[in-house]
């Protein structure tokens, strides 16, 4: 009983401190153990960025935002921590974060916070450029959709008879089932699956040709048509490198030039370029990608010749003003969008795959009906969300790569209580109590089908960590549920583990791993 009054008070003090007692959090059963430093709301904007000047409170929304971030987590009888961006920002070592929030199909307001880099200490604006990583590929999708509407390619033909600078080499596609542009843009054509990790400056810049044919310097896999086309959804930045190359071939363009005239500048993403690498001209305007430990990508970032893979620049006002028009065009908004019609929205969504459609997460149904799409580069994390239906929705790009994710999680779920979203809710956990020594019995390297981890025990918190290929480290707490579970407290992550016929066995991911 003490702990709920406790909560009422502090509900009451909040909603005497904001008046805005609507916003506040109606789903969290935990107690709020702390107010977090205050953000300055006042603060004059940085340069570009947006406030609604409406009567409905923007300001208060963004005050709780800014405020009152939080993990995926509560356990169970435990008061829950909320954080401000600033502390948040400074515990991930995170230097810069451009954030922007959409209500009802319109910017709600944008902020962009921190440093340039740790080194710089110059301040982000709402027109500082982060790399968006994989949100290229939505708007090389969007793009290759607007072209098809024109009538300057059909999405079911075979790719080779577009591709007139390079052909792709035959495979296991067949004249009766070729890869098309369509089955490239939603991660069907059997294309060699996987992402790219970008060039350094002293490394060269190949052209998209040679990163086709693992030529001259290419870091990346040889693309080949590994599994007959449609078979499985498996990501493929491979796929979305010969998209790329067929529709320069068929306009006659650079990719830019491309992109440029299909989307960004119908839409207005005035900060947005495709330009790879980036023009000497615009170096000043870039947060600098950072790892992990807070130190900065050399050279500040990488260069991706593979521009509708992972090739775009942009700014959170940027990809926001992109999703809204997708909104815009599933609504059917006579004279609001002639960039997305309904049309095309709807063939987008036409033909879900595991949740998937085209590269965008897809999740809910009916009024909760929501896309993503989530990206990352070598220094930088990316990700971007769009209720259909409402049009609310959140970008968020991070100057950092791993801990911008992490951080990017929090102002998701900050954003989900204080616009009341369906999705990102708490979910709350009860910690289950395990001796040291049977802790200890489930350290060892784990064998899943194509990748390991390595479990290990920290005997100083008692507590096991899962280790994974990148080096990254989850610190996973024991908690009551099936078989022994564990969770990660930062990301939600869950494992469990069991014998089966005298083995350990781990699942992660849905994935069952066993030890070696």
């Amino acid at each position: 009983m003490r702990k709920h009054n406790s909560l009422k008070l502090h509900k009451a003090l909040l909603v005497i401190k904001l008046a805005i007692a609507q916003l506040l959090l109606t789903s969290c059963t935990t107690e709020v153990e702390n107010t977090p430093s205050v953000v300055d709301t006042n603060a004059q904007h940085p340069q570009g960025c947006v406030q609604r000047n409406s009567t409905d409170n923007t300001k208060g929304r963004r005050h709780l935002v800014e405020s009152y971030l939080r993990g995926p987590i509560a356990f169970e009888g435990e008061s829950l921590k909320r954080f401000s961006i600033a502390e948040r920002m400074k515990f991930y070592q995170v230097p810069a974060v451009s954030l922007a929030v959409i209500k009802q199909g319109a910017l709600d307001w944008s902020q962009a916070y921190g440093v340039k880099s740790h080194e710089s200490q110059q301040a982000v604006d709402c027109d500082t450029l982060f790399q968006a990583a994989s949100l290229s590929k939505p708007v090389t999708l969007m793009a290759a959709m607007r072209m098809q509407q024109a009538g300057k390619i059909d999405l079911d033909k075979d790719i080779n008879q577009y591709l007139t600078s390079y052909q792709l080499p035959a495979g296991k596609q067949t004249l009766d089932n070729p890869v098309t542009f369509r089955n490239i843009l939603d991660h069907t054509s059997g294309i060699t699956s996987g992402g790219y990790r970008g060039y350094k400056e002293e490394e060269g810049f190949p052209t998209d040709i040679e990163v086709l044919t693992k030529k001259g310097v290419t870091n990346s896999k040889l693309v080949e048509v590994v599994n007959l086309p449609g078979e499985k959804l498996a990501y493929s930045g491979g796929g979305y490198t010969v998209a790329e190359v067929a529709m320069q071939d068929i306009m006659q363009q650079s990719f830019k030039q491309l992109m440029d005239l299909w989307i960004l500048n119908p839409i207005k993403m005035k900060n947005a370029d495709f330009s790879q690498p980036l023009p000497q001209a615009k170096h000043k305007q870039v947060a600098r990608g950072h790892r992990s430990d807070g130190s900065m990508v050399k050279g500040g970032w990488h260069s991706y010749p593979e521009q509708a893979a992972a090739g775009l620049w942009a700014t959170a006002t940027d990809m926001a003003l992109f999703m809204i028009e997708i909104h815009k065009g599933y609504k059917g908004y006579k004279g609001q969008s002639s960039i997305f019609s309904q049309a095309m929205v709807t063939e987008l969504l036409s033909q879900p795959r595991e949740q998937h459609v085209y590269g965008f997460i897809i999740s809910g149904t009916g009024d909760s009906l929501m896309l993503s799409h989530y990206g990352g580069n070598a220094g930088y994390s990316t990700g971007m969300h769009i209720y259909l239906e409402s049009g609310d929705g959140i970008s968020y790009l991070a100057s950092s790569d791993y801990n911008g994710n992490s951080l990017n999680s929090e102002i998701r779920f900050a954003v989900s209580d204080t616009y009341n979203w369906p999705n990102f809710k708490l979910q709350t956990v009860k910690r289950r109590n395990t001796s040291a020594e049977k802790l200890q019995q489930l350290a060892g390297q784990y064998k899943f089908k194509s990748w390991k981890i390595d479990i290990e025990y920290s005997k100083p918190d008692n507590q096991i960590i899962i280790v994974f290929p990148n080096n990254d480290r989850y610190q996973m707490t024991p908690i009551v549920g099936d078989k022994q579970a564990f969770i990660h407290a930062i990301t939600g992550t869950k494992a469990s583990f069991s014998v089966d016929k005298n083995k350990q066995n781990i699942v992660l991911y849905g994935q069952t791993g066993i030890r070696e």
